[in-house]
């Protein structure tokens, strides 16, 4: 494998190429590998159920939620109307693209190092909670893309 310069422009582009099948121009020297255009375009098909329910039952209990405030043992144990609905607003946004606002937004913690001076900044580190729902589709798009 060849390896030249690379940037994230040029590696979203390869992603690019990947998902569509298309011909991008490039800018910059991609990383020459084992990328083929992807002849079946795994993001025209609709969200299925089954991708939907593996997505929620992998969902890590016992996590915070995000700004939205749904936690993952809601989403896990949803009744049949109410999967449902979810199923048919994840196809929704994968339809039109417009992600809920709360999905691109996290909550950020600081958390004082142990044993460390609490009047000194450097000794927190952050956590980011993000949406839950958010988190789901997430796993689907990686699913698709695996």
């Amino acid at each position: 494998m060849l390896l030249h310069s690379i940037s994230v422009g040029s590696i979203a582009n390869t992603l690019t190429l990947k998902i569509h099948s298309s011909a991008v121009k490039q800018e910059t020297t991609l990383l020459q590998s084992e990328f083929e255009p992807c002849t079946e375009l795994v993001f025209d098909a609709p969200i299925t159920r089954d991708e939907l329910a593996c997505a929620l039952r992998s969902l890590n209990s016992g996590k915070s939620p995000g700004i939205d405030g749904i936690h993952s043992e809601f989403l896990s144990h949803l009744g049949s109307n109410a999967f449902e609905n979810v199923w048919t607003f994840f196809n929704l946004i994968r339809n039109t693209g417009i992600v809920p606002a709360e999905w691109r937004t996290s909550i950020i913690i600081p958390i004082h190092k142990k044993s460390k001076d609490p009047n000194m900044l450097q000794n927190y580190r952050h956590i980011s909670l993000t949406s839950i729902a958010g988190k789901a589709m997430e796993k689907i798009v990686v699913r698709r893309l695996n």
